[in-house]
């Protein structure tokens, strides 16, 4: 055999050096309504689990992450929350709430 790689072991960067972890693939994409008015629950789908998360909403406008439904301690987020987790189905991952108008949540969950 000439040095011939049958089927390559890892995934590779642009330079050709392996990636050891394998990086990261997409178990599922969450997109969920939100608005000013409610603490809306974004929450792991039924027989889904991932190790990490990306979130923003689709306009790209601030909104509000919080850790509890009454939203009593907030964080005001600008752009895409970029999280590593240890998840397990239908576990709430956060509340989010719109700052202006209603828009849309999408979430990217990463094994």
């Amino acid at each position: 055999m000439s040095g011939r790689i049958f089927g390559r072991p890892y995934r590779r960067d642009p330079d050709g050096i392996p990636i050891q972890g394998g990086g990261s693939k997409i178990v599922d994409i969450i997109n969920t309504a939100v608005d000013t008015s409610n603490w809306t629950a974004i929450t792991i789908p039924t027989d889904t689990s991932c190790k990490a998360i990306l979130a923003h909403l689709r306009s790209g406008n601030q909104w509000l992450l919080s850790h509890t439904s009454a939203g009593t301690k907030y964080f005001t987020m600008s752009g895409t929350l970029s999280m590593d987790i240890a998840s397990n189905e239908e576990e709430v991952l956060f509340y989010v709430k719109a700052v202006s108008g209603a828009d849309t949540m999408e979430v990217i969950l990463l094994d």
